[in-house]
């Protein structure tokens, strides 16, 4: 029985492949349209998640207030957080990094092989008790522990020493020449911050900015103990400064208000001043989530308006087939088998679009998405049930509908049998 079902369906729509060719193209370009978008918002809620026990990562800001009232919020803060975070039994760690304030920084092998580098960051030796980074070559534990040690990516080892076998190798930059300890996995692209070059905070330059709670140059992350409440923990953070520099604060006529952003949150949440990279909203993400909708939406209409016109012209066919015997239900089945074929076609082709059409997406979105997407739960499930709902909807109007028709009167031409379907079709 199925396999008759089949056989008829793909007789019919090989019979009119003017009406198969539009109806399945309109829906292929639909779904590539939703699946490209659906792949950039999910990359875009998957932001940090790739690190281990990204929930308890938090980045600790600050909010100042000045004597004018005018305020300032940023993501990096005063370098002593560290050592006053000491005492709050729900830290287990406390980490540094700092940039080269806006400026490139001039890397070099020898005078022939030297780049200007954007990505150059000091570190605390303890960055990857934090940040799990794969470490292709040296010692997590050890790497930064002498002044001039550096680690850094694999990008930056085989663009500067064609291998990554580079422990013991030297980097030079204006003053300055670094030890390579370490060599690192590239971080994927949906990071909030990208450090091709982590040099020892032992050695940085400028120690005094590292004792003065004023400075605000630091970026700062926190990962609390398992349990810990995040909430609770910011609340007794929110004046620590004034622990210490209470009076200098209030004789300066300023307010500081430190303040926990989870790490997961900050791409999509935070538009903070010097923030590590570029963020994006959340407000844009949801008006993607719209318009990929509106699209879904009118490639079903279509879909189910073209499918539902041609079904029309088949009412002596389905008067026939009951007049020789056919349930109505074995009729129900033999539509929805072709609106399930044509679904199938579809969305195969619209994969195989999308594969295609994937690279020229990235470069415009500046994205390294691929089809792993796909390998997500929520992604599936939300492809299959739209693949369902496309599937019945289609199916629907000429299955219960058409099937509901009296032979005799189908086989008469009356108008009435007929008229639903044609205003449908009209409409």
């Amino acid at each position: 029985m199925i396999k008759n079902y089949f056989k008829i369906a793909f007789r019919n729509l090989w019979r009119d492949k003017a009406f198969s060719f539009i109806n399945i193209l309109g829906l292929s370009l639909g779904m590539i349209c939703v699946i490209l978008i659906l792949f950039y918002i999910m990359d875009e809620l998957s932001y940090d998640k790739h690190f281990k026990d990204s929930d308890r990562i938090h980045r600790i800001a600050i909010a100042i207030e000045n004597a004018n009232k005018t305020k300032l919020t940023t993501a990096p803060v005063t370098g002593m957080l560290p050592q006053a975070l000491v005492e709050y039994p729900q830290v287990e760690e406390v980490t540094r990094l700092i940039g080269n304030f806006a400026r490139k920084t001039l890397v070099s092998v020898n005078a022939d092989k030297q780049f200007y580098e954007d990505q150059f960051y000091w570190v605390d030796p303890n960055l990857y008790k934090v940040f799990n980074y794969k470490f292709l070559r040296g010692n997590p534990a050890t790497a930064l522990e002498a002044p001039l040690n550096m680690v850094i990516t694999r990008e930056m080892a085989e663009k500067y020493f064609g291998t990554i076998d580079a422990l013991g190798k030297t980097l030079k930059t204006p003053g300055k020449e670094y030890q390579i300890t370490g060599v690192v996995e590239n971080l994927p692209s949906n990071s909030h911050f990208k450090l091709d070059f982590m040099a020892s905070m032992l050695g940085f330059p400028n120690p005094d900015a590292e004792k003065n709670w004023h400075a605000t140059m630091f970026h700062t992350y926190v990962k609390l103990k398992p349990n810990s409440d995040a909430k609770q923990f910011e609340t007794q953070i929110h004046d620590i400064a004034y622990k210490y520099v209470g009076e200098e604060i209030k004789n300066n006529g300023q307010a500081y208000r430190f303040f926990l952003q989870p790490l997961t949150s900050i791409h999509l949440h935070s538009h903070l001043e010097f923030e590590l990279g570029k963020n994006n909203s959340y407000r844009q993400l949801q008006v993607l989530g719209v318009v990929a909708v509106i699209i879904l939406l009118i490639a079903c209409f279509n879909f189910i308006n073209i499918a539902t016109a041609r079904a029309t012209r088949r009412a002596k066919e389905v008067g026939i087939r009951k007049t020789v015997g056919s349930g109505r239900w074995q009729l129900v089945g033999q539509f929805f088998i072709e609106s399930l074929l044509m679904s199938t076609f579809s969305l195969l082709i619209a994969l195989v679009g999308v594969e295609l059409l994937l690279p020229i997406f990235n470069q415009i979105a500046d994205k390294e998405l691929s089809f792993r997407f796909l390998a997500q739960p929520l992604l599936l499930l939300i492809f299959i049930t739209v693949f369902l709902i496309i599937t019945l909807l289609a199916g629907s109007y000429p299955a219960l509908v058409l099937s509901k028709f009296q032979p005799q009167e189908v086989l008469k031409g009356s108008s009435s049998a007929v008229v639903v379907g044609n205003a449908c079709a009209i409409g």
